[in-house]
């Protein structure tokens, strides 16, 4: 009886994996989707997107830069131009790496970097 739930227990481990991979994946697809359709068929007023739209482009590049890829979870809000990005971070350079990455995102014209340091 024992192996049998050892078996099920691995399974449903199995199962979680495989079902946070698929969640990672598809929000990686999401973000590849939007920079695909901003390439193929960009938007004609870029500097005057939405907040939403810049938040979420804000998002996608701190999450496939190589200077910030590795960073937990950051939060991006934009409310009337201003965008402030909050979490962790373990050193001044990722702190800097975030405003730097983010002033790149078109349309993103004040960063308000709340990223605090953490051991």
């Amino acid at each position: 009886m024992q192996q049998g739930a050892h078996v099920s227990a691995q399974g449903r481990r199995l199962v979680d994996r495989g079902s946070a991979q698929i969640r990672y994946r598809s929000g990686s697809l999401q973000g590849i989707t939007h920079k695909m359709k901003d390439l193929v068929a960009p938007e004609p007023k870029l500097l005057e997107a939405d907040d939403d739209t810049i938040a979420q482009r804000v998002r996608t590049e701190l999450g496939e830069n190589s200077l910030t890829w590795k960073l937990p979870h950051l939060n991006v809000t934009r409310e009337r131009g201003r965008l402030t990005v909050r979490g962790p971070g373990k050193s001044n350079r990722e702190k800097e790496n975030v405003e730097k990455v983010t002033k790149q995102v078109p349309g993103v014209k004040e960063v308000i970097n709340k990223t605090r340091l953490v051991a």
